[in-house]
């Protein structure tokens, strides 16, 4: 059997008849009835039975050939009949398509837990026994490489450079995190010295706070009773955390985030074009 295109191939048996003893000059065969009368009495006879294969037609033909410088008669009757492919369709095809959407859709997840890459794991298993049922459905030794065994492999390429795509990006942002990490705690380290709280209330450890709130908002309090200036303060203030909150992200960090971002937007892309240029051309040539 021919199964390149399975489960849309169409099998052709000949059925030969010949003498074995006697050459044309002693035995002549003719069929009984053209091509077309053979198909429709077999349609006839067929009618009304369901079973996996689907009858087409009957092919006949009247030749001869040479042997032992005689020639012979024969008469050939090729059967064609094509696979009903709705069940192995629902069954096998559609699932691994659906699975292929689901994983286009992982892309989607957050990047900065295990959830995706594990889910991905769980996909590929999936696809792993698929391919246990499709070792069970074809034959041990086919002509060519089944359609269907490249369009499981080839999807099973792409869910498996998907999830190598997902745990380098994870890579990425989680040594930005433990850098980012780092970076809190040097950051600490440097301003121990120092307490801040709500805006303007900043003091010394081991010394009394210099400033206090009045009705007007923080003052300082000047020698000789003069007037406070709580908008200098305030102002001053105001760029000291707008610095601290700046060097929250050193550049380093920023870039390993713009790498993982610009990694994960290019592969998407290459893997939608992929899909659709793949899929498209395998399924013309599997029906066609």
């Amino acid at each position: 059997m021919d199964v390149f295109k399975f489960p849309f191939d169409i099998q052709r048996c000949p059925l030969s008849f010949t003498s074995a003893m006697h050459s044309d000059k002693e035995l002549l065969l003719f069929p009984l009835s053209n091509s077309s009368s053979a198909t429709l009495n077999s349609l006839e006879v067929m009618e009304g039975e369901v079973s996996e294969w689907e009858f087409l037609n009957v092919s006949v033909q009247r030749l001869k050939y040479h042997f032992h410088e005689e020639v012979w008669d024969k008469v050939i009757f090729t059967i064609s009949i094509r696979r009903v492919p709705l069940l192995h369709v629902l069954t096998f095809i559609m699932p691994i398509l659906f699975l292929l959407l689901l994983d286009v859709a992982s892309f989607f997840m957050p990047d900065t837990r295990g959830d995706k890459i594990n889910f991905k794991v769980t996909v590929l298993l999936t696809m792993s026994v698929m391919l246990l049922i499709l070792n069970d459905t074809l034959p041990s030794k086919p002509r060519r490489t089944p359609l269907i065994a490249v369009y499981v492999m080839v999807t099973f390429g792409f869910m498996l450079l998907s999830l190598m795509e997902s745990i380098l990006v994870g890579y990425l942002l989680e040594r930005t995190d433990t850098q980012h990490s780092q970076a809190e705690g040097n950051r600490k380290s440097v301003s121990k010295g120092i307490i801040c709280v709500p805006i303007g209330e900043c003091q010394h450890e081991g010394r009394p706070d210099p400033f206090k709130r009045g009705e007007g908002g923080l003052s300082v309090p000047l020698e000789g009773g003069e007037d406070p200036v709580p908008l200098l303060l305030r102002l001053i203030l105001q760029e000291l955390q707008r610095g601290m909150q700046q060097n929250q992200h050193p550049p380093q960090i920023q870039n390993q985030n713009s790498l993982a971002r610009y990694i994960n937007t290019s592969f998407f892309i290459f893997y939608v074009l992929a899909i659709s240029i793949f899929l498209p051309t395998l399924f013309f040539i599997w029906v066609y």
